[in-house]
């Protein structure tokens, strides 16, 4: 449900606090802890950098990066 979520959020016009919410709802809904959440967690900080880059919103990224700096770090591993 949360990676149609995700997938959805990349069209849609939005504002800094909306994003930033949706950052804040996906990283207490998820644990960077858990491997099996990692491939979601980078899924959604990339949907929201897309959706922010098209919505002119340049400082989300350094934002959600404050807000979240263990999951900024989980990312998947390809092996």
């Amino acid at each position: 449900m949360l990676f149609l979520f995700v997938v959805m959020i990349v069209n849609v016009t939005v504002s800094e606090n909306d994003l930033l919410s949706i950052w804040a709802f996906g990283i207490g809904m998820l644990n960077w802890k858990n491997e099996s959440n990692h491939s979601t967690i980078a899924a959604l900080d990339k949907a929201i950098e897309i959706c922010a880059t098209r919505n002119g919103l340049s400082s989300v990224y350094e934002k959600i990066c404050e807000m979240g700096k263990a999951e900024i770090s989980a990312r998947v591993d390809p092996s």
